[in-house]
């Protein structure tokens, strides 16, 4: 059934009912610990509805970005390409393809909320200048010294074009880190001590508890590269996840379900559950709370080094 073939009546009803499954699942208008059946029935009524998208963590454009653009890519599911002694190895399945109007609808908030992801492009000649003195000192085996004190200067200026933005939010600086990554990079999680990519992961920097992680530190993420880069995720915040993989966040067991093992338990059971992507050009960045989501990177085709600057901020409400 599309979009275009209900009656308005028929469209409204579907869209209510529709509603009223997404808030179960995501607990955005619920309260109270919900029975797994209702988790589970709320999905099957979507489900045969062909409507595998659920309703979460939204997506809101700012600084020329659209939603309807083709910057916003969808797949059906995830799929393993190895493991590890404490977890699986996922990235996203093969077939990007442009999201649809009803999946626009569903990504689409009005309310701004800290656990979305907002995308952004910061502008040009605010990125310029760095870009140039990466590109320059990048060829020193220490240009993460050489650089240290022009990329916190040029990250404190761009929380200080953030804050001047129309959002909700007063954001804090807590640190910056300049990555780079090589081309053609399914995944760019890279695990230092086991020198493996981690693939499709939930970020624990605070080793928050699962109930807190609404209140976890907002990761500002800029391209500083010449060509794309690609931010990947899951639409479901972590308590989404809980109740859909049956797990009460506050019971003690949890424990046993850490962050890379709730991923994988959610992967397998939904394996077809849609990742999102997108596409950031150089000077565009998102923000997002990255300890309450599914997701990762990953890099260009086209042989050129990737190369981001991740800012750590503290969000709050004016």
């Amino acid at each position: 059934m599309t979009p275009g073939s209900l009656t308005r009546q028929g469209a409204g009803r579907l869209r209510e009912e529709e509603n009223a499954s997404w808030c179960i699942i995501s607990g955005r208008r619920t309260s109270g610990e919900l029975a797994t059946f209702r988790v589970a029935s709320a999905i099957k009524r979507l489900t045969k509805r062909g409507i595998m998208l659920l309703k979460g963590i939204a997506i809101h454009c700012f600084s020329n970005k659209d939603l309807n653009s083709s910057s916003i890519e969808l797949v059906s599911g995830a799929k393993c390409i190895g493991s590890g002694d404490a977890e699986e190895c996922f990235i996203p399945s093969e077939g990007w393809r442009s999201i649809e109007p009803l999946e626009v609808d569903i990504l689409r908030s009005t309310s701004l909320e800290m656990s979305d992801l907002y995308l952004l492009s910061l502008p040009e000649g605010k990125v310029r200048s760095i870009q140039e003195e990466i590109l320059y000192a990048v060829t020193s085996p220490d240009y993460q010294e050489t650089l240290k004190l022009p990329i916190e200067h040029f990250a404190r200026s761009a929380v200080s074009w953030l804050n001047s933005l129309e959002l909700p939010f007063r954001y804090s600086y807590l640190g910056a880190d300049l990555a780079l990554a090589p081309p053609g990079l399914a995944s760019t999680a890279f695990d230092r001590v086991k020198c493996v990519y981690k693939g499709l992961h939930i970020d624990d920097h605070e080793k928050l508890p699962y109930e807190r992680r609404n209140q976890a530190f907002v990761l500002f993420s800029i391209n500083l590269g010449s060509t794309t880069r690609f931010f990947q995720f899951v639409n479901l915040e972590i308590r989404a996840i809980l109740k859909m993989v049956a797990i009460d966040p506050l019971d003690k067991t949890v424990q046993s379900c850490p962050p890379r093992r709730l991923k994988d338990v959610f992967l397998r059971q939904y394996p077809e559950y849609p990742v999102i992507r997108a596409t950031l050009h150089p000077g565009d960045a998102y923000l997002g709370q990255t300890q309450n989501m599914i997701h990762d990177g990953s890099t260009n085709s086209l042989g050129v080094t990737d190369i981001s600057l991740q800012i750590a901020l503290r969000a709050k409400l004016p």
